[in-house]
């Protein structure tokens, strides 16, 4: 468990350059950090490549679950976790960033999803958005399950 932090609960970072970051969080909890719980960013041209299994983000000042691509590629995929009370639940953010979401609950936070400056939200069609702060808008674009 990561709590109480004055910044984020956990922030995976690929550095300026051509690195290439891959990682696997599962069975994480992250509570009350006054920006987000579980946050990706690729700063660099390389690429970052996240799944988030089975976690928590909640009661964070900034966004649940984020991923943020500043010049390369970054990703995150949300799976059987919980985004709740949070100002956004799930978040991509920069024209290279995608998260993908199945099988997760997003609720009580100020907005359920946000994807600023071109990011890309993927939806498996099968996650629980409820009691959101922004009346829980349609789904993100749907990824067809095979």
């Amino acid at each position: 468990m990561v709590a109480d932090n004055g910044r984020n609960g956990i922030f995976i970072e690929a550095p300026s350059g051509s690195f290439s970051v891959n990682a696997l969080l599962n069975r994480v909890e992250a509570y009350n950090n006054s920006k987000s719980g579980i946050s990706v960013i690729n700063f660099g041209t390389g690429t970052v490549k996240t799944t988030e299994a089975d976690s928590v983000a909640a009661n964070n000042g900034g966004d649940g679950f984020t991923v943020s691509s500043v010049s390369g590629a970054a990703s995150l995929m949300v799976v059987r976790s919980v985004a709740a009370n949070n100002g956004a639940g799930i978040s991509a953010d920069g024209a290279s960033a995608t998260l993908r979401v199945g099988q997760s609950a997003v609720t009580g936070n100020t907005t359920s999803w946000s994807f600023p400056n071109g990011g890309t939200l993927r939806s498996y069609g099968d996650n629980n958005i409820d009691g959101n702060g922004d009346g829980d808008p349609a789904a993100p674009t749907t990824i067809a399950k095979k």
